[in-house]
């Protein structure tokens, strides 16, 4: 038999992280972001957070700033979340 609690541990999850630049608005990422947790919701992945950062353009090696990574970083770590 199923064990429900292995089972929740096992399941998959997602953290989601958007950017807020000079051609997009805080709704619009907001908006995305909703898009994007619902597509995960239909193939079973559990949004656990989201992030999000204002930045007049994405970082080249990153995307999102080093101090937003490192928070992204150290929230997973947490929390357990791959």
């Amino acid at each position: 038999m199923i064990d429900l609690e292995e089972a929740r541990k096992k399941a998959e999850t997602a953290v989601l992280v958007g950017l807020v630049t000079d051609d997009q608005s805080s709704e619009e990422v907001k908006e995305y972001l909703d898009e994007l947790e619902f597509l995960a919701t239909t193939a079973d992945i559990r949004t656990e957070k989201r992030f999000v950062q204002r930045l007049h353009k994405p970082e080249g090696r990153t995307y999102i700033g080093s101090g937003k990574l490192q928070e992204v970083k150290a929230w997973m770590k947490e929390h357990g979340t791959d």
